[in-house]
């Protein structure tokens, strides 16, 4: 009977350890995927259709926002043609490919002014911070449980002050995901 209990506990503990450890594994995996620029594992990694959908309001409130400070026509047709093409644009360009692309940053230039594309850029050096690193692991200043399926993660960007990138993971089965990315302004 005691060791059916010691089983059932210890079986309990590890089931609770993955279950925390979850959303941080799956955000080091997302990572890897976006600093070596492999499409294929950052395809299964972010559930595309949901980030989608939880960048356009912002995408769109933002041109309303900036056609109301204008107060012109231009303004005004902005204001109406805003949300076909905020997602529009959203759809088109937030592909795994494209943020590999955009968060690659200075490499890509380079790449694209030397007119090679290559999938995979050299081997990063871990040890030492990387500048040009998108995802540098000491920047992350929270990481907590919104609740028991959403996981958020605050970081902070030298070239963005007096922001945070917030990014916030979803258990979808026996996975986390990526599911909204934002920069708040604090």
């Amino acid at each position: 009977m005691r060791r059916t209990i010691w089983i059932g506990g210890g079986v309990l503990l590890v089931a609770c350890l993955a279950y925390l450890a979850g959303p941080l594994w799956a955000g080091w995996q997302l990572r890897q995927a976006i600093r070596t620029r492999d499409v294929a594992a950052m395809q299964s990694r972010v559930d595309w259709p949901l980030l989608r959908a939880n960048i356009k309001p912002r995408i769109s409130g933002a041109i309303n926002d900036s056609a109301e400070a204008s107060g012109t026509i231009g303004g005004a047709v902005k204001r109406a043609l805003g949300s076909v093409l905020s997602s529009t644009a959203v759809d088109t360009l937030v592909t795994p490919s494209n943020l590999s692309r955009l968060l690659a940053g200075r490499a890509f230039m380079l790449e694209r002014r030397n007119g090679t594309d290559s999938k995979v850029p050299e081997p990063v050096d871990d040890s030492a911070e990387d500048p040009d690193d998108p995802l540098p692991t000491k920047r992350v200043r929270w990481a907590f449980f919104e609740s028991p399926t959403r996981f958020r993660v605050e970081a902070t960007n030298p070239r963005l002050p007096n922001s945070r990138i917030v990014s916030v993971l979803a258990l979808q089965g026996l996975s986390w995901k990526l599911v909204d990315i934002d920069i708040v302004k604090h």
